[in-house]
């Protein structure tokens, strides 16, 4: 997934709305909220979860961390040493997520 992302394109398919900061917001550390609202972001623009969750270009990276208000965005990396769990278990059933 890798690749330039315009600034447009971040604002109109990377936007976390207030239903998605409560979802967020339910994870502990800012590793963990930042890694779940990346999987949020993917899945609802590929329709599926990424091999990888962290394989997104830097500036959805960056935009997901800023809308949280993450300052560290490289504490993401922290995300896949984590249990593996299935991210859907806790999305909602929303067809933005293919659900």
């Amino acid at each position: 997934m890798r690749g330039c992302v315009s600034q447009a394109g971040l604002e109109r398919v990377f936007f976390l709305d207030d239903e998605d900061h409560v979802l967020v917001g339910r994870r502990r550390d800012e590793h963990m909220k930042l890694g779940f609202g990346l999987q949020l972001v993917t899945v609802r623009w590929l329709g599926t979860f990424l091999e990888d969750p962290l394989d997104v270009p830097m500036a959805v990276l960056d935009f997901v961390a800023e809308q949280l208000g993450v300052a560290d965005a490289s504490q993401v990396k922290r995300y896949t040493e984590r249990a593996k769990t299935d991210p859907g278990d806790d999305l909602p059933d929303d067809p933005r997520c293919g659900r």
